[in-house]
C-alpha cells in the first residue's frame, strides 16, 4: 500500500499545518525508513539464497519462482 505510488500519494493529501507535520511527516518518515530497512534486508537474504543450490531448483519450479532483484 505505501510503496512509491502510496507515498506519492500521501505526500500529495492537503491537511492542517498541525496534521502534516505532527503526524504525516513524521508517518511517512517511519514508513521510508522500514522500506529502506526492507530493501537491505531482502538484498542480504537474496545474496544467500542464490549461493544455494537448493533455492534454485526450487525457483526453476513452475509456479515457485519468485523475483529475487540481487
Amino acid at each position: 500500500m505505501f510503496g512509491k505510488s502510496g507515498l506519492q500519494w500521501l505526500k500529495s493529501l492537503q491537511l492542517s499545518l498541525i496534521d502534516k507535520v505532527i503526524i504525516m511527516d513524521t508517518s511517512i518518515a517511519a514508513i521510508e525508513s522500514i522500506n529502506c530497512q526492507i530493501d537491505i534486508v531482502s538484498k542480504e537474504i537474496c545474496k544467500y539464497a542464490w549461493d544455494s543450490e537448493d533455492v534454485r531448483i526450487i525457483l526453476s519450479m513452475t509456479g515457485k519462482g519468485y523475483s529475487l532483484r540481487c
